[in-house]
């Protein structure tokens, strides 16, 4: 059996990884040209569930590594408001104080990783069967019986027993073989991007953004930040994300980059000081990012 995996992102490479253990030939085509070509999202939060689905793929030492790779965990939750002032009745009954007295028992801290580090640990081993720069346009049957053959935009074509799409939520697999299925809009908008912990950053930035998860509430949308510092010289930074629902942020559908550094900007300019330099660094757009196909 043989296993032709569209998309080259954090899914189709743990796949591609877990198939590998198990002696599963496949190979994976990624319409990008190469694994940082683009810049896809900073800090990605894995729970429990899913650091067992990826010990399950992965084998042990390249697990270890992962997990070396991730921010240092940080103990706590400040709950502020936009001027630095602590709030007290603002938390969610769902979410869980990182070591607090609320946290259930045995439960295992989730790892704060990031994205691109995730990415490159995901290649290893595996870098011979990852095809960058094939965009997949299209499928058909094989005259092979039972199989399947994949179309890329260069004009090449591979077949495979399964075809798999891990192309992401606005999958072009998933939009030929389930046109009736779209994501759905959740109505929700959040906007994300990073400070990096330059000397001049880390003097401007008020303290308590350093060692906690810090969460501020505002007029009908949050910020969440999170101190990305890793034991790996990675280069630490602070992860943020504003988001709220999509007539209060108003970021269109272009998913402008522009656009939504200048809403981010707005929304806080009154705010602390030490609070609104964080979001005057790297921005990157991802307006409606609570769309899931589900």
């Amino acid at each position: 059996m043989h296993i032709v995996i569209i998309g080259a992102g954090l899914g189709g490479l743990c796949l591609a990884q877990g198939l590998q253990r198990r002696g599963i030939s496949f190979d994976v085509y990624e319409r990008d040209a190469a694994p940082d070509s683009r810049p896809q999202g900073f800090r990605i939060k894995i729970d429990q569930t899913g650091q067992q689905a990826i010990a399950a793929c992965l084998p042990p030492a390249l697990n270890a590594l992962l997990r070396d790779t991730c921010a240092i965990p940080v103990n706590g939750v400040n709950l502020i408001g936009p001027d630095l002032e602590p709030v007290s009745d603002r938390w969610v009954a769902s979410w869980q104080r990182a070591g607090g007295d609320d946290a259930p028992v045995g439960r295992v801290e989730d790892l704060n990783a990031d994205r691109l580090a995730m990415r490159k640990v995901l290649l290893r081993g595996i870098e011979a069967h990852v095809h960058f720069g094939r965009g997949f346009v299209g499928y058909e049957r094989s005259e092979r019986g039972g199989m399947w053959r994949a179309k890329f935009d260069d004009g090449s074509t591979v077949e495979g027993d399964v075809l798999v799409a891990a192309d992401g939520v606005n999958s072009t697999l998933r939009a030929l073989r389930l046109p009736g299925v779209a994501p759905v809009d959740t109505g929700s908008t959040c906007i994300y991007g990073k400070a990096l912990f330059t000397a001049d950053a880390a003097e401007r930035i008020a303290p308590l953004f350093h060692t906690k998860t810090s969460v501020a509430f505002a007029d009908r949308f949050a910020v969440i930040v999170d101190p990305m510092k890793f034991r790996q010289p990675l280069g630490d930074y602070l992860y943020w994300a504003v988001i709220g629902p999509n007539d209060r942020l108003h970021v269109p559908a272009s998913h402008s980059r522009g656009h939504a550094h200048a809403t981010v900007l707005s929304h806080t300019a009154g705010w602390h000081p030490a609070s609104a330099h964080c979001s005057k660094a790297r921005c990157r757009p991802m307006s409606r990012c609570c769309r899931s196909a589900r």
